[in-house]
């Protein structure tokens, strides 16, 4: 389970461990945080470890934007317009991992699993 979503406002997280998050097949994106807000979000004087992310496999029902074939951003998935901020803090441990192959049936070949991008951090470049 992903351990905060963000979509909104102004936020600072402070002196906090996040850790063991975890975020798959329906979404993969940001196992720790999941940052989509306009305004700022900090982070400081916390850890974030050991956090997953893994994409879709390659046939799926993936139902969340941005695409989510490929795992993003273990520990923090950035895609707001905002900006993000990490002051003093440790980010270490974390994973991001693309999803399996999968098969429609005999003889019709697999679609391929999604990538993994951004163990730590991925900032999609919306912001």
């Amino acid at each position: 389970m992903r351990i905060f979503k963000i979509t909104g406002g102004d936020v600072t997280i402070a002196g906090l461990r996040i850790a063991n998050g975890f975020i798959g097949e329906t979404d993969g994106h940001g196992g720790g945080i999941y940052n989509s807000s306009p305004g700022t979000v900090t982070v400081t004087r916390s850890t974030l470890s050991n956090n997953g992310a893994r994409g879709a496999s390659g046939i799926s029902s993936c139902t969340s934007p941005p695409p989510c074939c490929y795992g993003g951003g273990g520990a923090i998935y950035h895609s707001g317009p905002g900006a993000l901020n990490i002051v003093y803090s440790t980010v270490s441990g974390n994973s991001a991992t693309g999803g399996n192959g999968n098969s429609l049936g005999y003889g019709t070949g697999g679609g391929g699993g999604g990538g993994g991008f951004g163990a730590g951090l991925f900032n999609d470049g919306a912001g």
